[in-house]
């Protein structure tokens, strides 16, 4: 005997397949791309200005643009020399109409003498065609490694192995004029007061190189300045030394006891002893904020100026000198064209068939009953022998209601042999 399906089991197996059809699909589709790191997309990296004075700043310009078809989380990426010292962290690329972010960067030292930008799409690119746009990073070079008057290669290479090379040739040398005083400052870490505004500044100021009976140095906060200096031991520092001829200073001996000074929030003042010929003095003095600028802010500029005076035979000779610090910056904006939306032509709904009526039930209707006989006309008839004469009386019987009832019983039949029929036909199989 065959054993058929029960019509349950067949009606579950019915609708599992489509469901696992659609989840099959539901999971393709929901699968997430994988990001392109993308070719080609630097086209130029220039650096300005080609002969910076040491200590200032040098801006790297970048001109890039992406594939149509690009997508949100492709990437690219540019190498900055490794010259290039006290890099920002980070910044966006926004379209300048609309406001929406385009894209990205952020800069990471990925080695001890290098920082990588690296650029990040957003969904902006699946939306456009033709997105391109710039970027910019302004900071500090390393002015050892460039020393003045040489011409030095500042080289940047692509994530695709493309190199963009800009000659830089710094003047100095660094002071200018040994018979003057210098200063300038350094930040004491790359993040440069955004987060941590602890001694985020160093700054440096240099007496004329001897000979010189004595000498004094004050350093005072300009007005208008928000940062004060920090007169810890740990911050205050005093050297003997001399510049050597690349221009950098070369500390002898940090000078601790018989140096007298004074330190306070807006100044500091030093009272040096006497100092031989072709040497100088340098006061290296740390400089804090109250509180942290921020990573959003805008770069700030500060600035310190000092007074020096030597004293030679009992004549003095009094200098001023001053220095301006910029903390990096950088930024960059895209653009492109927007895709039009793809517009659907509805779609023509077919005109529903009517919903077939059922047949009203016939209803049958009961003759009324007579309230009394119609009398008929009396035929003449020899009556048999034991015939009554007298006619029956009119009951109100009728047959109809009866061919109805027996056609519903026989319909009812009918049904239930058949029924009977199937199940015995699907036992039997």
């Amino acid at each position: 005997m065959r054993l058929t399906s029960r019509p349950g089991t067949r009606l579950l197996t019915l609708l599992a397949v489509p469901a696992l059809l659609a989840g099959a699909a539901v999971i393709a589709t929901a699968a997430p791309a994988n990001a392109a790191v993308v070719s080609g997309a630097v086209q130029n990296v220039v650096i300005t200005p080609t002969n910076p004075a040491q200590g200032s700043q040098l801006r790297t310009d970048i001109t890039w643009c992406v594939p149509n078809g690009s997508r949100a989380g492709d990437t690219f990426t540019l190498q900055l020399d490794p010259h290039m010292r006290r890099l920002p962290e980070g910044f966006r690329l926004d379209d300048p109409k609309t406001g929406v972010e385009v894209a990205s960067a952020a800069i990471t030292g990925t080695t001890p003498d290098a920082a990588i930008v690296t650029f990040t799409l957003t969904a902006y690119a699946e939306s456009h065609t033709g997105v391109c746009g710039t970027a910019f990073v302004s900071a500090d070079f390393d002015g050892i490694s460039t020393p003045s008057g040489q011409p030095t290669p500042f080289t940047s290479v692509t994530n695709d192995g493309k190199t963009f090379t800009t000659v830089i040739t710094p003047t100095g040398p660094v002071p200018a004029d040994l018979s003057q005083p210098s200063k300038y400052g350094t930040w004491t870490n790359d993040d440069q007061g955004q987060t941590d505004p602890t001694d985020f500044i160093e700054w440096n100021i240099d007496t004329p190189n001897g000979a010189f009976d004595s000498a004094t140095t004050v350093d005072s906060v300009p007005a208008g300045e928000g940062w004060t200096f920090d007169c810890s031991a740990d911050s205050v520092h005093l050297y003997d030394g001399f510049v050597d001829a690349q221009g950098d200073y070369e500390q002898t001996a940090e000078l601790t006891g018989p140096v007298p000074y004074t330190c306070s929030d807006d100044q500091v003042s030093v009272d040096w002893p006497a100092q031989q010929a072709g040497e100088r003095f340098r006061l290296r003095v740390s400089a804090s904020m109250p509180t942290p600028f921020g990573s959003d802010a805008a770069p700030a500029t500060f600035s310190n100026d000092a007074a020096v005076t030597t004293t030679t035979a009992d004549v003095p000779t009094a200098f001023e000198t001053s220095a301006s610090l910029t903390q990096a910056t950088s930024g960059g904006e895209g653009a492109g064209t927007a895709i039009p939306p793809v517009t659907t032509p509805p779609t023509e709904q077919p005109t529903p068939a009517p919903t077939p009526t059922t047949p009203p039930t016939p209803v049958v209707v009961q003759p009324a009953a007579s309230a009394a006989p119609v009398a008929a006309t009396p035929i003449a008839a020899t009556p048999r022998a034991g015939d009554s004469t007298e006619a029956l009386a009119y009951t109100g019987s009728d047959d109809t209601v009866g061919l109805w009832a027996g056609g519903g019983m026989l319909a009812l039949g009918l049904v239930l042999a058949l029924l009977t029929r199937r199940r015995r036909t699907t036992t039997g199989s």
